[in-house]
């Protein structure tokens, strides 16, 4: 292929729309997980997760029929398990403090840190480098998390639910790192997703059986937040970012699929009726989104180094 044929490939506009088809599903699955809350956590997140394995199930039939060595089937089994071990952990954090009170566009906003976070966990543990950048988009999300929190102009409210979709964001972002770790190992893509959402829903589902009172009547009352959260949010915009991301820029790609976060404030809004505190509320989610961008851009220095 050409250097002119791979330039064509690149921020494809399909491919922009694309993504931003894939942010604004999650941005508003977080609505959804809102609207889940007369059903439990753990068997929300069970049953959802089992809808998106499914779906991105069907898709590794369509798109990998090419059969693979035995090694590479074994990582992607294996990679797929450890991820889905951290996925249920971070999703599961992040439903239950959107199930003890925290709102749909504070949930996003917060959930959002994870972007930050990723390129410090690397440095921490795979030593690899960080740019100013990167700690200026820090200094941002400690000023919008600051101001996210603010009830008033003199108080604070930081609530364990709060706490819990910041602990969250944490395992996002190792979930990143993982993913990154196993995929330039040669995984099969979709069939280490449908391993990963698979693990996750066991695991989801074996927590609701012994913790919680898995009610039917609670989940066929939310049937059409549980669809959206596992059919869309979980197994067609994953589907979606893979096809988006071959013809975009990856930081590109990590600006739009950041823009989540301003999707679950709108849908907050629009749907739930929700309002952050004015104007603190309002502050934190831009300095918040700044963050987020600021930490996704790649120093000129770096893009000659890497390229």
């Amino acid at each position: 292929m050409s250097r002119s044929d791979k330039s064509n490939k690149r921020n494809d506009p399909k491919s922009i729309v694309i993504l931003f088809s894939c942010a604004f599903i999650w941005g508003t699955a977080f609505v959804a997980q809102v609207k889940s809350r007369s059903m439990t956590p753990f068997a929300y997140n069970g049953i959802r997760y089992v809808l998106g394995a499914l779906t991105v199930g069907i898709a590794a039939l369509i798109f990998e029929r090419k059969g693979e060595s035995r090694d590479s089937l074994s990582m992607t089994l294996k990679g797929g398990a450890l991820t889905g071990i951290i996925l249920f952990i971070a999703a599961n954090l992040q439903q239950l403090g959107i199930y003890y009170g925290t709102q749909a566009g504070k949930a996003g906003f917060f959930t959002g840190v994870y972007t930050v976070l990723v390129p410090i966990m690397a440095f921490v543990f795979f030593r690899k480098r960080t740019s100013v950048l990167t700690w200026i988009g820090v200094a941002f999300a400690v000023a919008g998390l600051y101001m996210l929190c603010m009830t008033d102009g003199n108080s604070l409210s930081f609530t364990f639910s709060d706490a819990l979709i910041l602990a969250g964001a944490l395992f996002w972002s190792l979930h990143i790192i993982v993913i990154d770790h196993f995929t330039e190992k040669g995984v099969s893509p979709l069939k280490y997703s449908t391993t990963q959402f698979l693990a996750c829903a066991v695991l989801s589902l074996a927590c609701a059986l012994i913790f919680e009172d898995v009610s039917f009547a609670d989940a066929w009352a939310t049937k059409i937040e549980i669809l959206y959260g596992g059919v869309l949010s979980v197994g067609v915009a994953y589907t979606l970012q893979i096809l988006g991301q071959r013809r975009v820029e990856p930081t590109l790609s990590a600006i739009i699929l950041s823009t989540e976060s301003v999707f679950s404030v709108i849908g907050g809004a629009l749907i739930l009726h929700e309002r952050l505190a004015f104007p603190y509320g309002y502050l934190g989610c831009a300095a918040m989104f700044a963050a987020i961008i600021i930490s996704q851009i790649e120093p000129k220095n770096n893009k000659k180094a890497n390229a």
